[in-house]
């Protein structure tokens, strides 16, 4: 996914809070990473926000990116002021069915859609918005099929319990993706900017 699935967000708390979305290494507009991590995407965000200068933030993940945002947390303690983690682990459950073996043997389209319907269904819960579901999972289908390839890769090898165990900041979790704030806030025009390796999807000022 890509800075542009925050959209909701920013449109409506930015008028509270200065807000800032980013392309990870190897999505939307960013430069590919050389070697996919967690580890390796927190280390891109770090110097990320280091390069904003705006002190500690309230890092806000969403699947795979609340993941790197714990492991932010665990790296630069000193740039993270709290977290919000949704649809997010520090380690996935081991799966090895006879129904997933059997999915590599399905036609490329059928697993396609068979992988887009498993993904909303964890990350989204009943209640939430269509649009905000819409626009994310556009987002999703857009990628690259080398960019997911390598997100299922980085999820899978990861395990961040140690990291999440010694974490000392303050943590909200929502199990899966519900209804944002409905505070209404006028959009205004996002500004792009070029950091090093990552593209800055919006920011609201």
């Amino acid at each position: 996914m890509t800075a542009r699935s925050w959209v909701r967000q920013l449109q409506e708390l930015g008028g509270a809070l200065r807000m800032v979305a980013l392309d990870l290494p190897g999505h939307g507009e960013s430069d590919p990473a050389p070697a996919a991590s967690v580890e390796a995407h927190a280390a891109a965000v770090a110097d990320f926000l280091s390069a904003l200068e705006r002190g500690p933030s309230v890092v806000i993940g969403h699947s795979l990116g609340g993941s790197i945002a714990i492991a932010l947390a665990a790296r630069r303690p000193d740039l993270v002021r709290g977290l919000v983690l949704i649809a997010s682990c520090v380690k996935l459950p081991l799966v090895d069915s006879v129904g997933e073996r059997l999915v590599a043997y399905l036609p490329g389209p059928l697993r396609r859609l068979l992988f887009f319907s498993m993904v909303k269904k964890v990350l989204f819960a009943p209640e939430a918005p269509a649009d905000a579901v819409t626009i994310t999972m556009q987002e999703l289908r857009a990628c690259r099929p080398e960019t997911i390839l390598n997100d299922v890769r980085v999820a899978r090898a990861m395990d961040l319990t140690e990291q999440a165990g010694g974490l000392d900041v303050p943590t909200g979790q929502r199990r899966r993706w519900a209804q944002a704030s409905t505070a209404s806030a006028r959009a205004r025009s996002a500004r792009a900017h070029r950091a090093p390796a990552l593209r800055l999807g919006a920011a609201l000022t």
